[in-house]
């Protein structure tokens, strides 16, 4: 269980930084409200961030999944393909199921020169490309003794962890690249690498048959939204007040500025207040077609983020099944005929537990993935200052 173990749901260090020691980011009210809010402000998706360069990026990796897949990969070895393909040599030659070994051998291929492409048209002369190979190499390394000491190679949880314990690496080059105040580099590699781990998980699912089947939390939350959708407006506007309230019960303010945290109040405030049916309809297709695995072509980048939040909490809970859904689904489906209230800070403090008992590197990818998402967000409100900096 070395990776379901130690690289999911490892527990901190005491030593951990402050950033990572944050108890929760409260994903079920971020996931819950963002998207909501983000249909309400027409929300495109990418800040006007280099729309062209992630537009053609994710039509690109669309395009090569399935039989022509293998373009992507030069015809010639460079010397990022010769040495990614060295240094796995060992755990993709001699292998039980090899042409899974060689299908993430291939995913590092790509997100290496995906991410060279990125930081190599955004620095210019200031990216070194020995210096990002030498990065990069540290994470290969990484991932060779992810691959060569697990024994899960079987379960198809391995596999998608794998892939996106890759990206949690990847998304490390945040801190090496990018300055603080760099919001248009972070935004970059943060949906370049959840446009390339969406469209290869896809593609994982399709040709190999390795899918995810145990998405507890996106199935509760469909379940919830299936019912909202079809509630008495009463019940709709009940329920996301409690959500509401329950929030303040939480640190998630807290981890904002002030001016930031106030505008995302005020936002899902208005809402609670006047809450659209057809919002919560719009979130319900996100979710239904992630379930699906579904791929639609020119997803906006906001769904990009919205799918790839619920794909890391769906396998979360396949290994941390703690959170008590079935009796939270239980008593709201009460809540729902009866004037019984909700108890929604219990579950929000449950799923706070598992997400707080992360890996570090699986962590900080939920935390840029959300940061980026709620960027997005406030960044179409107009009256929100281009100078905020969230978080």
């Amino acid at each position: 269980m070395y990776i379901l173990q130690h690289n999911v749901i490892a527990f901190c260090r005491t030593n951990c930084t402050h950033r990572i020691n944050m108890d929760s980011k409260l994903f079920l009210f971020l996931i819950a409200i963002s998207p909501s809010l983000a249909v309400n402000v027409s929300i495109e998706g990418t800040l006007n961030l280099g729309k062209e360069f992630l537009d053609n990026l994710a039509e690109r990796v669309v395009n090569s999944v399935g039989s022509s897949r293998r373009s992507m990969l030069p015809a010639q070895e460079d010397k990022i393909t010769s040495m990614i393909r060295h240094s796995l040599f060992k755990a993709t030659s001699d292998c039980e199921n090899c042409s899974l070994y060689k299908f993430i051998e291939e995913y590092l291929i790509v997100i290496t020169k995906t991410m060279r492409r990125v930081l190599n048209k955004s620095l210019g002369s200031q990216f070194i490309d020995e210096d990002y190979r030498n990065q990069v190499q540290e994470y290969v390394e990484y991932i060779k003794e992810v691959l060569l000491d697990s024994t899960d190679e079987n379960k198809p949880s391995y596999w998608i962890v794998t892939i996106k314990i890759i990206n949690s690496k990847f998304q490390q080059l945040i801190l090496v690249y990018a300055e603080d105040d760099d919001k248009d580099l972070r935004h970059k590699l943060v949906l370049a690498t959840v446009i390339l781990e969406n469209n290869y998980l896809n593609t994982l699912c399709v040709e190999h048959g390795v899918c995810s089947t145990k998405n507890k939390l996106s199935s509760a939350l469909l379940s919830i939204l299936s019912e909202l959708t079809k509630a008495p407006y009463r019940k709709m506007k009940s329920f996301l007040r409690s959500l509401y309230e329950a929030v303040f019960e939480t640190k998630f303010y807290s981890l904002m500025s002030d001016d930031f945290a106030h505008h995302l109040q005020v936002q899902f405030y208005e809402f609670v207040e006047t809450p659209q049916r057809r919002i919560l309809m719009d979130f319900q297709k996100i979710l239904e077609d992630h379930l699906n695995g579904s791929v639609v072509e020119h997803t906006p980048r906001h769904v990009d983020l919205i799918r790839a939040i619920l794909s890391d909490l769906d396998i979360i809970y396949v290994v941390q099944s703690s959170v008590p859904f079935t009796e939270f689904l239980e008593s709201f489906y009460v809540f729902l005929k009866s004037d019984v209230q909700l108890n929604m800070p219990k579950i929000l403090l449950e799923i706070q537990k598992v997400i707080s008992a992360l890996a570090t590197d699986f962590f900080n990818k939920l935390y840029n993935q959300v940061q980026v998402l709620l960027d997005i967000f406030l960044s179409k409100v107009p009256w929100v200052k281009k100078e905020f900096v969230p978080m």
